[in-house]
């Protein structure tokens, strides 16, 4: 199966596995109540629905919570997941030397299945070649894309004081 990353698909899958439990929690649940309908225990019945409810609630609750919780921070460009960022730093920041850079610092933000990326860097000379920096930016993206094809990398210059 491929992997898409797309929080809407995690959020339908979710759905159909709650709604196969709750389906088959009340054909159990049915079952139950034919069963006991007549015996000593007949007077249960009429509980198993309101416990069946309380019980799905309490166990299905989270799942919604944390996609609501999610789907707002991509909302209002709250940094991503740790484990997103970590793969950028882990591939990016090493290649600072390569690059020529004194510092490199990252920003990254992700909305829907696109995960933006903004180097900034401190060139380690006062003055950079318009091609030298597009060979930088080239390479940036190409170490971006192969962590996350669908990101889009920008590179900024910057003295730090």
């Amino acid at each position: 199966m491929k992997k898409t990353d797309s929080d809407i698909l995690v959020a339908e899958t979710q759905a159909w596995l709650v709604n196969a439990v709750i389906s088959g929690a009340i054909g159990i649940a049915f079952a139950v109540v034919m069963l006991i309908q007549g015996t000593a225990w007949g007077w249960v019945d009429r509980y198993v629905d309101q416990v069946l409810v309380i019980i799905l609630s309490i166990l299905f609750i989270k799942d919604p919570l944390v996609l609501m919780k999610n789907g707002l921070k991509e909302l209002l460009l709250a940094a991503p997941q740790r484990d997103y960022a970590a793969l950028f730093e882990d591939k990016i920041l090493p290649l600072k030397e390569q690059l020529g850079a004194d510092k490199l610092a990252l920003e990254i933000l992700k909305t829907g299945r696109r995960i933006w990326v903004t180097v900034r860097m401190e060139p380690k000379e006062k003055t950079i070649n318009v091609d030298e920096f597009m060979q930088v930016k080239t390479r940036l993206s190409e170490v971006a894309s192969s962590v996350y094809p669908n990101s889009q990398t920008e590179v900024m210059l910057e003295r730090w004081a």
